[in-house]
């Protein structure tokens, strides 16, 4: 029995600073840089997960969170499958600034894609001052599943992505490998945004 091939846009977003690049960076290389620059506009990388069924490959596009660059955030959202909104457990502000990503998020896709809160940097655990019944609170607000993870530590970051690969599976976005262009699974007839 063959495993379908499965590949899948996830985009990240969030304010500067909360730790999208690390977690990505912990998520493909298994590495944590204490000293990780912004990132300028996006960066692109990949991670591939075998389910039980499927091997799913993710295309993580990782978005800057600076103010100068957030108009550029919209250009990679096209096509996405999930997005993973990033806050961190040290500031109020980018909990709250969570929503105002999924406003963005929401003028872009008539149905948004799988919708992901995570709330990073679990390790400074002096400096945290958001709750989980807070955070839990702001991802049923905005219809997110909630994860609470450390890049510094690797806490939660693998078993963030396979839970997005999981959900990729049970959508059953396929790859057609002679082309390679998502198509739908033919047991799946219902229509799906771009």
């Amino acid at each position: 029995m063959s495993t379908a091939a499965i590949e899948a846009k996830v985009v990240l977003l969030g304010s500067a600073s909360v730790g999208k690049t690390c977690i990505v960076t912990r998520a493909t290389s298994d590495f944590f840089d204490p000293e990780q620059v912004s990132t300028v506009g996006a960066s692109f990388s990949a991670k591939t997960i075998q389910t039980e069924t499927a091997r799913v490959t993710l295309r993580i596009w990782d978005t800057a969170g600076q103010e100068r660059f957030r108009s550029l955030a919209p250009m990679y959202f096209q096509g996405a499958q999930a997005a993973v909104v990033v806050f961190s457990l040290t500031s109020k502000d980018t909990l709250e600034d969570s929503a105002t990503w999924v406003e963005e998020l929401k003028t872009h896709f008539e149905t948004l894609p799988v919708l992901y809160l995570v709330g990073n940097k679990a390790d400074l655990t002096e400096e945290k001052c958001i709750s989980i019944e807070e955070a839990n609170e702001m991802a049923e607000r905005l219809h997110a599943i909630y994860f609470e993870t450390s890049a510094k530590t690797g806490q939660n970051v693998n078993e963030l992505f396979e839970d997005i690969a999981d959900h990729m599976q049970n959508n059953e976005v396929k790859v057609d490998t002679n082309n390679l262009q998502p198509v739908l699974n033919e047991n799946n007839k219902k229509s799906q945004c771009c």
